[in-house]
């Protein structure tokens, strides 16, 4: 009774204590996670959902992280990398938008991308205001929405495009493994004990 109740114990405090995210993603630009001191920069290259007749039975996110490892999430299929570990929650639609100045660049909200070769993240789009909030080369920006804008010494125009199926991601940030370690050599140390005791 006291192992079940140390081992459910345990399970709980694992939970607890590890740092779970949503994210969509929309297939292009990166998308940085900070997670402690570490940074990872995480690009969706592909999203395929396999279909029966009109249901989803399946969805698959391609992605490639820090410009080098490249793996796949499937539902049911969770990867870990190094302390994080990724689960396909679900796909909903997302709205891309398109950042004209000479050329143009297309990012959902959350990613980043080089424009003029400066580094350009669209942080999100305020449908009241009609504006979007963008940082670029470290400095934060409100631009007004499908209006022709004097940005940077250059005309900027900023639009929506048709929505795209993108993905929704959970990030786990695993912190409990410790905490659970610690636990389950306890049981282990408490019933070697008992063992011996019973002898």
């Amino acid at each position: 009774m006291y192992f079940s109740a140390l081992l459910i114990f345990a399970v709980i405090a694992e939970k607890t204590v590890n740092e779970r995210q949503f994210l969509p993603m929309g297939e292009g630009g990166s998308y940085f996670l900070h997670i402690g001191d570490d940074t990872l920069e995480i690009t969706l290259t592909d999203f395929i959902i396999t279909r029966d007749l009109s249901n989803a039975v399946d969805y698959e996110s391609r992605l490639l992280i820090n410009k080098k490892d490249t793996f796949s999430v499937r539902v049911n299929h969770p990867y870990s990398y190094e302390h994080v570990r990724f689960y396909q929650s679900s796909y909903r639609s997302l709205t891309p938008f398109y950042f004209c100045m000479e050329d143009t660049l297309k990012l959902f909200e959350g990613q980043t991308d080089t424009l003029q070769s400066v580094p350009l993240t669209f942080l999100e789009y305020d449908p009241v205001l009609e504006r979007a909030a963008i940082r670029y080369n470290k400095v934060l920006f409100y631009l007004p929405v499908e209006k022709e804008y004097q940005f940077m010494n250059r005309e900027l125009y900023i639009y929506p495009g048709p929505s795209e199926i993108g993905t929704v991601l959970e990030y786990v940030e695993v912190r409990g493994h410790t905490i659970l370690i610690i636990i389950v050599l306890t049981m282990v140390l408490l019933l070697f004990y008992r063992t011996i005791k019973r002898k």
